[in-house]
C-alpha cells in the first residue's frame, strides 16, 4: 500500500511537471482576447489571461525611450534621450544615430541661418504676399531691375544717376541745377500754343490802349500791364497822334514800374527833333528786364513837347516770362 501511494505521487508530479511543457497550441484560450498573455499571479497566486500593463514592464533609466536607433531592423532598446531643455532648442532625429539636440532654432530670438541656403524663388513659395521675381531686395543700396512702381514717393534718391533713360512726370520741383544736353536742350513747343501762367515762356500782351491825352512835356501812361511775380522781359510800342495843327518835339517812350515816370536811362528811348505840323510818330522801347518778387503793374510811359494843338498816344505792352 505504501509503495502504491508513493508511485501515485510520483506519477502526479510527473504530470504536473509535464503541464509546464505543454505546446502553446494546446493551451486552452477560452476566456481570453486577442493580444492577451498569461500573466503570472506571483509565487502564491493564480496565473490568468490578461494584458501587460505599462507598470508591468521592466524599469528603464530616467529620460529614455524604447526605440530602434540602428540603421536596420532590430529589437527596440531603451534609448537615452539627450538633454534639450535650453531656450530655442529642439529634438532632432538622425537616421542610424537616434535623437540629438538641435540648438538655436528660430523660435523667438534666433534667425533662420541654421536652415539650408535657399533661393528667393523657393522662399516665395512660403511667402503669401510677395510680388515679382529674382533676388531678394533689402533696404540699403539694392539693385532693382525693371520695377513697376505705382503710387508712393521717391525721397532723396538720384534717378538716372549712372545711366540716363526716359521718364514722364506731371510736376517737378528742383532745388539744384537742371542741366540739359548742351545740344538738345529743353525742347520747345511745336504746336503754336501758349505756356501756362507761371511757366517759363508765359506771354502777356494786353490789348492796345488808345486816345490817351498828351500835354506838353508831361509823362503819361500810354498803356499798362499787370504782371505776376517772376523775371520778365518787357517792351512796348507808342504811336503819337497829333491834331492837324500840332507839332511834336523830342518824343520819348519807356518801360517803368512807377506810374507816369521814366526809369533809368536804359529803360527808355528819346527821339531828338520835330516831325512837322500834324505829323505823328511811332517809337519802340528797349527790351527791359523787370524782376518782380510780387505781383505789380508795369507802365508804358511817353512824353513829348506839344505845341500848336492837341495830341494823344496809343500804346501796347508785351512781356515774356524768362524764368
Amino acid at each position: 500500500m505504501k509503495k502504491t501511494l508513493i508511485g501515485a505521487l510520483l506519477a502526479l508530479t510527473a504530470v504536473a511537471h509535464a503541464a509546464t511543457k505543454v505546446p502553446v497550441q494546446m493551451i486552452d484560450t477560452v476566456g481570453s482576447t486577442v493580444g492577451q498573455a498569461i500573466v503570472s499571479g506571483g509565487p502564491s497566486g493564480v496565473s490568468t489571461w490578461g494584458s501587460v500593463s505599462v507598470s508591468g514592464l521592466s524599469p528603464v533609466t530616467a529620460n529614455t525611450v524604447l526605440a530602434n536607433a540602428t540603421g536596420s531592423t532590430a529589437t527596440p532598446t531603451a534609448f537615452p534621450m539627450p538633454s534639450c531643455s535650453g531656450a530655442n532648442n529642439a529634438l532632432r532625429w538622425t537616421a542610424g544615430t537616434g535623437f540629438t539636440c538641435a540648438s538655436s532654432i528660430a523660435l523667438t530670438s534666433a534667425g533662420l541661418n541654421q536652415f539650408a541656403a535657399t533661393t528667393s524663388a523657393q522662399l516665395a513659395s512660403v511667402v503669401s504676399d510677395e510680388t515679382g521675381s529674382g533676388a531678394l531686395v533689402f533696404g540699403t543700396s539694392p539693385t532693382i531691375t525693371s520695377p513697376t512702381i505705382t503710387g508712393g514717393s521717391i525721397n532723396n534718391t538720384p534717378i538716372g544717376a549712372t545711366t540716363a533713360s526716359t521718364g514722364r512726370f506731371t510736376t517737378i520741383t528742383a532745388t539744384g541745377a537742371i542741366t540739359p544736353s548742351s545740344t538738345a536742350g529743353i525742347v520747345g513747343t511745336a504746336l503754336g500754343d501758349n505756356a501756362n501762367a507761371g511757366s517759363v515762356g508765359e506771354f502777356i500782351n494786353p490789348a492796345a490802349t488808345t486816345g490817351t491825352s498828351i500835354t506838353n512835356n508831361v509823362a503819361v501812361n500810354c498803356a499798362t500791364a499787370p504782371l505776376s511775380a517772376g523775371d520778365w522781359d518787357v517792351e512796348g510800342v507808342v504811336q503819337f497822334a497829333p491834331a492837324a495843327s500840332t507839332v511834336f518835339v523830342n518824343p520819348g517812350v519807356g518801360i517803368s514800374t512807377v506810374s507816369a515816370a521814366f526809369g533809368a536811362f536804359d529803360t527808355s528811348m528819346l527821339k531828338i527833333g520835330s516831325n512837322g505840323q500834324g505829323l505823328g510818330d511811332t517809337l519802340v522801347t528797349p527790351t527791359v528786364r523787370v524782376p518782380l518778387s510780387s505781383a505789380a503793374t508795369v507802365y508804358l510811359v511817353a512824353s513829348a513837347g506839344v505845341s500848336g494843338g492837341t495830341a494823344t498816344c496809343n500804346g501796347r505792352i508785351r512781356a515774356r516770362r524768362i524764368r
